[in-house]
């Protein structure tokens, strides 16, 4: 049966391997006890008595809360450093403060926006689980770990509640020098925004361009040795959500300061390039994709089935109601006995 639910089948891979991608080569120049809600290895450091990543509930449209595993990273590393803890707020009051006390320490930066299934009010929160599982999976090979982290949807009390208009933002701490880099940072700090999706209702938007802005914050005081080309942003999650991607990034890319983004692709296999192109005009955004398109799997299909004595007749099981059934379009092809296959919902 084709379908959404069969998308992320490779996430773990894929996943890997663009991690890979965004953190050695292209994109710089030189609580409940699931992981949606508490991420495993975060988990691990409350069970040690460290700080964990609880919050009060956030206003709408307040972002602030998006400072708070930085300020808490620095906070812990200024009073380390001797530093006063009246101090500390002092430092780093604002996200410029945040950006520019990291610049300061030498503390390298790279960002990125991940779409995530809404782990609230989507039928496929479940995959939240595994998508943050995976992520924190592909990053430790590179040495970073989760250090602190910021869910709007999660309640100081550790219950979910829906929360629309708000990234998640979870921050990984890395050690060593960073390539390119002379002198070269003594750490490594990488932020993961998270943009919940849903299937009927498409992206968060608001989320999005919250992420998007704080991370522009971030980068701006990052030194040129280190300093980040690119924000990369991995999703959709679904084909069906690809419009809603689109149309935010349009609003991002019209603003007098528009990011400078790539989007990475390994989960839609349905999704139409040159419409998504057409709602982005007359912005360009570039896009890359890990994953064999549905109709290419499908091609695929065909020819095994080719190979092992051929058909008379296909019928396609697909979903109904989604923007990936939409863009799938009516499955015709011809057989050994010259039939045409049919398309049953």
């Amino acid at each position: 049966m084709a379908g959404d639910n069969n998308e992320n089948r490779s996430l773990i891979g894929v996943l890997m391997a663009m991690i890979a991608a965004i953190l050695v080569v292209p994109w710089s120049s030189g609580g409940s006890s699931s992981t949606a809600s508490r991420p495993a290895e975060a988990q691990a450091t409350d069970a040690d008595g460290d700080e964990g990543g609880g919050q009060g509930p956030p206003k709408q449209g307040d972002t602030r809360g998006l400072d708070k595993p930085f300020l808490e990273y620095l906070g812990k590393a200024l009073e380390q450093s001797g530093t006063a803890p009246g101090k500390i707020a002092e430092q780093a009051a604002s996200s410029a403060a945040v950006a520019k006390t990291l610049a300061d320490r030498c503390i390298a930066v790279t960002a990125l926006v991940m779409c995530i299934a809404d782990p609230v009010s989507s039928s496929n929160g479940y995959r939240t689980d595994l998508q943050l599982e995976t992520l924190q999976k592909s990053l430790k090979p590179h040495g970073y770990v989760a250090d602190r982290w910021w869910l709007p949807w999660i309640a100081d009390d550790g219950k979910q509640r829906a929360q629309r208009g708000l990234p998640g933002v979870m921050l990984f701490r890395g050690t060593g020098k960073v390539e390119g880099g002379e002198p070269g940072p003594t750490q490594r700090l990488l932020a993961v925004y998270l943009v919940g999706e849903l299937m009927t209702a498409g992206i968060d938007g608001p989320a999005l361009l919250a992420a998007l802005d704080h991370a522009q914050s971030l980068l701006a005081a990052t030194s040129a040795a280190t300093k980040q080309q690119r924000i990369p942003i991995l999703g959709p999650v679904f084909t069906g959500t690809a419009d809603s991607l689109a149309l935010a990034l349009h609003e991002a890319l019209s603003k007098s300061n528009p990011p400078n983004v790539v989007v990475l692709n390994s989960s839609a296999t349905a999704l139409d390039k040159k419409r998504f192109d057409a709602l982005l005009r007359p912005e360009t955004v570039p896009y890359a994709t890990t994953i064999a398109s549905f109709q290419d799997q499908q091609k695929a299909l065909l020819a095994y089935l080719e190979q092992r004595g051929g058909y008379d007749r296909i019928a396609w099981l697909t979903e109904a109601g989604t923007g990936f059934a939409a863009n799938l379009g009516k499955a015709t092809t011809s057989g050994t006995g010259g039939a045409s296959g049919a398309k049953i919902k």
